[in-house]
């Protein structure tokens, strides 16, 4: 039997196959632009929002417990304090001292070493290096010397001695005996100086919070005077919640607040509390336009924002897929005939770069397959004529 002939010849198969790929981008094209539109997941509650290092020398120490208090002789080696997107406060401080310090590499003098320079087991402590500029070089101590008393106390760990020197005051000569080589000597060794940490410790505090999305499309922590006073001056505002969130598309999305802000006054009320600001917000009716006080990096920011009645609720509508639309805070989305006539959407963002927030809204369209569309970010618009003659031009 002759194999039957193709349906279509090479050419005619090739001729084809161009429109076919450019219809099937076109369509995969419109497809990618509704998957990309949509919300974004809310952030994580425990996502460190802001954080700063509180300089050494702040006066804080009225705001903290006893223990993290600074002693005489003890300084802040560091110090932070942190907020999270869900309310909590942290405050991190680490204080060092000046401790006595010899400058010497000390070890257990252990059977096998004591059998070796013919001692007894733990009969004091054995020098395995000396710094030879530091305190314990100065004396004349060296290597394989085995000190056997510190000040009034015999030694016979290294653990013990380590602590006797570092409760000796940097400067105080101390009388210390060695074994060495079979031969006690006494020597004066003058304590050096070493800083260490000898506290560190970390406070928190759940803070109150507000979710206030469907109103205002914020939401707000309460921090307390003294908490404030704990980041150092000009860190945090005097006054004011401060911005933990903004809702994707709601009200205070396209006013100028942003995540970090702090928000001082709603209408002509300061909110320092969240009942304050409850009261504040409650005092004007849904849909009206609020003007809003702002502060951030220590400059006053005027904005305003709409009341809304509820700024989270969605809605929409298919008729069969020959008529179909969905909106939501986060963006909108239109189409007809399957969105192959004509389709839209719009897509709001926050993204969240170098500790700052930036607000983004993204449109496209296209009609006929696309044949015409259009595609609209922040800085870059790009208009498309038949899937491949792209035409772009800035905001």
């Amino acid at each position: 039997m002759s194999p039957r002939p193709p349906l279509l010849s090479a050419p005619a198969a090739r001729w084809l196959a161009a429109p076919l790929t450019l219809l099937s981008a076109a369509l995969l094209g419109s497809c990618a632009g509704m998957r990309e539109w949509g919300g974004t997941d809310s952030p994580s509650g425990s996502v460190t929002l802001f954080a700063v290092q509180v300089p050494a020398d702040a006066d804080v120490d009225g705001h903290l417990p006893p223990d993290l208090r600074l002693q005489p002789g003890e300084v802040v080696r560091s110090q932070s304090c942190s907020i999270t997107r869900g309310g909590q406060f942290a405050f991190t401080r680490t204080i060092e001292a000046e401790v006595g310090h010899l400058g010497a590499e000390l070890d257990t003098l252990s059977p096998a070493a004591a059998e070796a320079l013919g001692l007894e087991p733990y009969a004091g402590v054995l020098v395995r290096s000396v710094e030879s500029d530091g305190p314990a070089g100065r004396a004349g101590l060296g290597p394989e010397d085995v000190i056997l008393r510190y000040g009034d106390e015999a030694v016979r760990s290294f653990e013990r001695l380590l602590y006797l020197v570092e409760k000796s005051a940097p400067g105080t000569p101390v009388e210390v005996e060695i074994d060495r080589g079979g031969k006690r000597i006494i020597t004066s060794v003058v304590v050096g100086a070493a800083a260490q940490i000898v506290r560190s410790r970390t406070i928190q505090r759940d803070l109150p919070v507000i979710d206030d999305m469907d109103r205002t499309g914020l939401k707000l922590v309460e921090i307390p005077p003294d908490l404030r006073s704990l980041a150092g001056p000009g860190r945090l505002s005097p006054a004011g919640l401060l911005v933990v969130d903004v809702m994707a598309g709601g009200p205070a999305f396209f006013s100028k607040l942003r995540t970090r802000d702090f928000l001082l006054s709603v209408g002509d009320r300061f909110v320092s509390t969240i009942a304050e600001y409850r009261a504040a917000v409650g005092s004007f009716p849904r849909g009206a336009r609020v003007k809003v006080v702002g502060w951030r990096d220590e400059e006053r920011i005027e904005t305003s924002l709409r009341i809304s009645a509820d700024a989270s609720a969605e809605s929409g509508f298919n008729i069969a897929g020959l008529v179909e639309y969905r909106g939501r805070p986060a963006g909108k989305r239109f189409r007809l005939l399957w969105g192959c006539l004509y389709h839209f959407s719009n897509h709001h963002s926050i993204r969240e770069a170098d500790s700052r927030s930036e607000h983004r809204t993204e449109t496209h369209w296209g009609l006929v397959l696309s044949l015409l569309s259009y595609h609209g970010e922040p800085h870059r618009k790009t208009l498309r004529i038949a899937w491949l003659f792209p035409i772009s031009f800035g905001a």
